[in-house]
């Protein structure tokens, strides 16, 4: 049996529709730093078979993410569980919702990233025309100049307006959540499967987070979901 796939039409450029969407003053962001670990030694007589490896995936590779969020993430008192959020089909919708975007980079080294050098950003995910607005808050918050790393057109024209790299202004001030319970994952795997998928399948309409979507299809923004957060 063989199976034909038909493409989606892509939605319209983060660019060509609004390349200056302001982001929201009231985001809550959650910042996170890590560092890829040596794997352990093999105890096997068996000589390992050496895998190629990408380069932001090998030991010792600095990563740095940065999620932003609608406020009203933090509006339960609760302390809530992994069960709570993750397994339970109306919570992890709802909190699916509450991202706005993100961006993930990555430093070869720890010393490369304390001596302060560009980090290679692996994704940027965000609605539509609130691109320039999240790079250059991500560069703010981690306190370094973004180059691209990987990307197919959007992402490629888009540093372009920068020359190429990114570089901190120190004018973003976002509160950081207050709360580091599982609620915050659902966006935040969104938000880095949603920059994913769009990359693989170099289509935009692949890309639309759950907080965008048009009701009842996940390949269509919705632009009065976009306005609003605009206008806040």
């Amino acid at each position: 049996m063989q199976f034909v796939r038909f493409a989606r039409t892509p939605t319209r450029s983060v660019l060509r529709s609004n390349p200056r969407r302001r982001l929201r003053a009231d985001a809550r962001v959650r910042v996170d730093l890590y560092k890829l670990p040596q794997p352990p030694p093999s105890t096997s007589l068996v000589p390992e078979i050496e895998w190629e490896t990408a380069e932001h995936e090998k030991p010792g590779v600095v990563w740095m993410e940065v999620t932003f969020y609608d406020p009203e993430v933090d509006s339960d008192p609760r302390q809530l569980s992994k069960a709570d959020v993750l397994y339970d089909d109306a919570a992890k919708l709802f909190y699916r919702k509450m991202g706005m975007g993100g961006v993930k980079a990555w430093w070869p080294s720890e010393a490369a990233w304390s001596s302060g050098e560009p980090g290679k950003v692996e994704y940027i995910a965000a609605g539509s025309g609130f691109g320039p607005d999240i790079l250059e808050a991500a560069a703010d918050l981690f306190e370094r100049s973004l180059v691209l790393g990987k990307g197919w057109y959007p992402a490629v024209e888009l540093f372009k307006r920068y020359g190429g790299t990114v570089t901190p202004r120190g004018v973003h001030q976002f509160q950081l959540l207050q709360r580091h319970d599982p609620r915050a994952l659902p966006a935040k795997y969104d938000v880095k499967n949603m920059a994913s998928d769009a990359y693989n399948e170099r289509n935009m309409g692949w890309g639309v987070l759950p907080r965008y979507q048009v009701d009842g299809d996940r390949f269509r923004e919705d632009p009065a979901k976009l306005a609003a957060d605009e206008q806040r």
